[in-house]
């Protein structure tokens, strides 16, 4: 992928990728609000609603992202063992083969 991140290989790797950068996005849209209702003069009654828009789409990033991670972690899993057992019967029906 790029110099500060790890190759992605997958295409949940992408979306957890994609996932991540949204969520950091998120968090900077919130730190700066507070700021930036204080500079503006006519923000006031508005603001208050964004950061609370912002801070409850940034807490459903962060959660979509961890079931993502979850679940590719359990996909995983299973593809690994079924690997395990595809491999355990192609090494009993060469036993066999050698066998005959």
């Amino acid at each position: 992928m790029g110099w500060f991140s790890p190759d992605i290989q997958t295409v949940e790797e992408l979306f957890l990728h994609n996932l991540q950068d949204i969520y950091y996005a998120e968090r900077q849209i919130e730190k700066a609000l507070p700021d930036m209702a204080a500079k503006a003069s006519d923000a006031k009654t508005v603001t208050p609603k964004v950061e609370a828009k912002t801070k409850k789409a940034a807490a459903k990033e962060k959660a979509d992202a961890k079931k993502a991670a979850a679940k590719g972690k359990a996909d995983a899993k299973k593809a690994a063992a079924k690997e395990k057992a595809d491999a355990k019967k192609a090494e009993n029906a060469m036993d066999k083969a050698k066998s005959k």
